[in-house]
């Protein structure tokens, strides 16, 4: 069945909201929104559009909503029985067994990698484009397309994962990103390098919602939330150090073309990772 409207809806709102709002789930099976910040607040309301796990649909007895869900024609008075799969454990071991050990190590670079692109950039670009000789109204503005390259990207992103597959989408932002990120190093017309800055962005803060529907897609629904808890923890020691290698290198006095090398490594590395990640048959 096509997923784009809830995908897209989905996977754009931590990009039009920079505190993601904290979800909670019904005994239905549905989630609630639970907003935490004023500019939560502004995201639209998603909870028709979120698409309903198999694995809940049990819970609807209604012949005709999971017909809806499923997109397969089912009498109203029909009874559903889902399968559900033994309970398992769901450590972090767990993520390392049936031959996901070099997959999993392999997100948890790819989140660490993204994560430090995207906090680096966001924390040091106006100061990187104020080093290099623009004027700090056009470095703030830098920061702004840097941003709504991000829109884009996770709308953009989540179109194209739903018509393909989350993997090639991924290796293609993360190309996409070291490319942008070392044109960025050259001295080119402001128009250019606001090109840059958007794509930059787009495939940056793309690339990090995507990795999210990536994992949830490639682990069982046992471990599932296990591997998204992991993944996005090692990420964020990436984060935080993304701030800090972008001080490093202004400490270092570096050229500006090598200011951005240094961001390029990161997104090479990050299809390094996405490449050696197992396909969803092997994986599951």
């Amino acid at each position: 069945p096509k997923r784009s409207p809830r995908s897209i809806c989905v996977r754009a709102s931590p990009a039009l909201s920079m505190e993601t709002p904290a979800l909670r789930v019904r005994p239905s099976g549905r989630f609630t929104r639970m907003f935490t910040s004023p500019p939560g607040a502004l995201t639209p309301d998603c909870r028709p559009l979120v698409p309903v796990s198999t694995s809940r649909l049990d819970l609807f007895s209604s012949g005709k909503r999971v017909s809806a869900l499923t997109g397969k024609p089912l009498p109203d008075d029909a009874e559903l029985a889902v399968h559900q799969p033994q309970k398992t454990e769901q450590s972090l071991a767990a993520l390392f067994s049936n031959n996901r050990a070099l997959s999993t190590l392999m997100f948890f670079q790819a989140f660490f990698m993204c994560l430090l692109m995207v906090y680096g950039l966001g924390s040091w670009l106006p100061k990187l484009m104020t080093m290099a000789g623009y004027g700090f109204g056009s470095s703030l503005m830098f920061l702004l397309f840097l941003n709504i390259g991000g829109i884009i990207g996770a709308i953009g992103g989540g179109w194209l994962s739903d018509r393909f597959h989350p993997r090639p989408v991924l290796m293609l932002f993360f190309t996409l990103a070291a490319v942008s990120l070392a044109l960025l190093g050259f001295k080119s017309h402001v128009a250019v390098l606001y090109f840059l800055v958007t794509v930059a962005g787009a495939t940056t803060i793309g690339s990090q919602i995507l990795l999210y529907a990536y994992v949830a897609q490639f682990y069982p629904t046992a471990i599932r939330s296990t591997a998204l808890g992991w993944s996005s923890g090692v990420g964020r020691i990436g984060a935080i150090l993304g701030p800090v290698l972008g001080g490093a290198l202004l400490a270092m006095q570096l050229s500006h073309q090598m200011n951005f090398l240094a961001f390029v490594v990161p997104g090479a590395l990050a299809v390094i990772a996405i490449m050696l990640t197992a396909g969803r048959k092997e994986a599951v």
